[in-house]
Formats: C-alpha cells, structure tokens, sequence
C-alpha cells in the first residue's frame, strides 16, 4: 500500500486516506472475500490525470490474476468516471515485483523521487504513467 504503512494494516489505516481519495474499489472472490483494494487521488480535472494509490493484493491471491482485473477495472472506472487520459503512480524501489507488474501492464518510469519508509531508510519512489484512450467498437484500448 505504500512505505509509510505499517504492517499488518489495520482498517484504520486505509480508512485515514479515504477522506481524499476517489473511486475506493474492493475486489472480491465468490465467497465475498477481499482479494485486493485500490483507490484514485489528485484527480486533475484540466490534466485529465489522476493518481492510483493504496494499491494491495491479498498475499494469498498475488500472481493469480486478481491484481491485473484490479487495475484493469481502476483504468477502466478512471476513464469512464472521472474523463482521465492519464494515469500516474508511485511504486518504490523495494517493491520489484510491483515495478515489474506496472510495466508489463504498460506503464512507463518518467521520473524518481527521494522518500522514506516507515522506519526512515530511505527508498526511491518511481514515478510511472500510462496513457489511456478512448474504448473503440466495444473493446477497451488501453
């Protein structure tokens, strides 16, 4: 979800970032069990651009696609929704398999940032975005 984060996360902490976030979206299994969050901020409506944040994927359910609908669904909903061309995030560099999900997805680095962790070490925050275009004939084109 993010360095600042403490582990495990309780529901407080993902309720403290609600007030300022859009479209929170939960990704449930048949049996209504979360499988993974997400939510949208600095929407930027002149931009056309918004940020993805508080992504989390429930360890048991990683590298079975439940990630890739979740993020999917979010482009899809920040498009549709919010009239978004442009998606950005953050991903730190402790998180190599997030770096590597984001750009498979399509997702592209553009910039690097200096940040801390939770216990002050210092991490790099890459910045990456992706370009979003209109649906055609149906089929989503990201």
């Amino acid at each position: 979800m993010g360095p600042s984060y403490t582990f495990p996360l309780t529901p407080e902490q993902i309720k403290a970032r609600l007030p300022d976030r859009y479209l929170p979206t939960v990704i449930t299994n048949r049996d209504q069990t979360i499988v993974a969050f997400a939510n949208w901020y600095d929407w930027d409506a002149n931009d056309a651009s918004c940020w993805l944040g508080n992504v989390i994927t429930a360890p048991q359910h990683r590298g079975t696609g439940a990630a890739r609908y979740l993020v999917e669904t979010m482009m899809t909903r920040a498009r549709e929704e919010l009239g978004c061309r442009r998606l950005r995030l953050f991903c730190h560099n402790p998180n190599t398999r997030a770096l590597l999900f984001y750009s498979k997805m399509g997702f592209a680095p553009c910039r690097l940032e200096r940040r801390a962790d939770h216990k002050q070490n210092p991490i790099a925050a890459i910045e990456m975005e992706i370009q979003l275009r209109r649906e055609s004939a149906g089929h989503e084109n990201l």
